[in-house]
């Protein structure tokens, strides 16, 4: 298996609920209803008129800049490990699901082609009184070592108001794969206005493209955290972790006016106008 540095970055584009008004083991009336897209999928809108920001460093930029270039920054490294298993998740939503009796769980299986290689999918969804339990595997056609590889495993409310997503992260070394969780990913969902999503790195290694080998991954238990809130002044925010500098960056912004500010390790680091131009003093 090629390594995932070959994984392009990769996300869910749209998601579509099932109906959840039935109990009858009919691909056509499923009792399961699949995650909101904001389960996994990071809110771009705050970077969107950074399409054309290619800085490498912090130095020089204005305040909205620096904000921005931390959030690509930390959403391109989380997208490196879910791009393929979203790949996958995402042509799910296409499909119908067969309720399997053997393993009393809805089923879909399908064939998905990302980065110019077939993956047969699986994807299984248990519900119990509560909750949902889901399970992702993927067989690489024509791999050694991707059969039957449970890429991901999640739970969700039955009702849909919270869950988690584990991504694993498989890795070979001296010719045998081994696997470890990758991503974690919490989710909370109240309505379109109050909900939050949070990546965290959990793993233990990652790809060293100087060396071609796996390394330590000194960023394990960095994090970085989308949500918004019923707040006049501020109504979204991020909050990014970076575990290998013991920084916390805090930023928040009005999705209406576009202002917002930057606060560095609990100190209020910059601010910015309706025009995203920088602000002499902060609120």
């Amino acid at each position: 298996m090629n390594s995932l540095k070959h994984f392009a970055i990769a996300g869910i584009t749209a998601v579509y609920l099932f109906s959840a008004t039935g109990c009858k083991k009919d691909s056509s009336d499923s009792s399961l209803a699949l995650p909101p897209e904001g389960s996994m999928v990071m809110d771009a809108s705050f970077t969107s008129t950074q399409k054309s920001l290619n800085a490498t460093s912090y130095a020089g930029l204005t305040n909205y800049q620096y904000a921005s270039l931390a959030v690509v920054t930390w959403t391109t490294a989380a997208a490196y490990y879910t791009a393929v298993p979203t790949a996958a998740f995402q042509k799910a939503l296409q499909q119908k699901p067969v309720y399997n009796d053997t393993i009393k769980a809805w089923v879909w299986k399908y064939q998905v082609t990302y980065e110019n290689a077939s993956y047969e999918a699986k994807l299984t969804g248990k519900a119990s009184t509560d909750s949902v339990q889901w399970n992702m595997y993927l067989t690489k056609t024509g791999d050694n070592y991707i059969k039957n590889y449970l890429w991901f495993t999640g739970k969700s409310s039955i009702g849909r108001t919270g869950g988690w997503w584990t991504l694993n992260y498989p890795m070979v070394v001296n010719n045998q794969l081994t696997s470890e969780g990758g991503v974690y990913i919490k989710w909370n969902y109240t309505s379109d206005k109050v909900k939050s999503l949070q990546f965290i790195s959990i793993a233990n290694k990652k790809w060293d493209a100087t060396t071609s080998s796996f390394v330590t991954n000194d960023y394990k238990g960095g994090y970085i955290k989308f949500g918004l809130k019923d707040d006049a002044t501020y109504n979204a925010y991020y909050n990014i972790y970076n575990a290998k500098e013991l920084n916390l960056y805090e930023i928040v912004w009005n999705t209406t006016s576009k202002a917002g500010q930057l606060k560095l390790n609990g100190n209020v680091f910059g601010c910015w106008d309706t025009n995203r131009a920088n602000k002499a003093t902060c609120n």
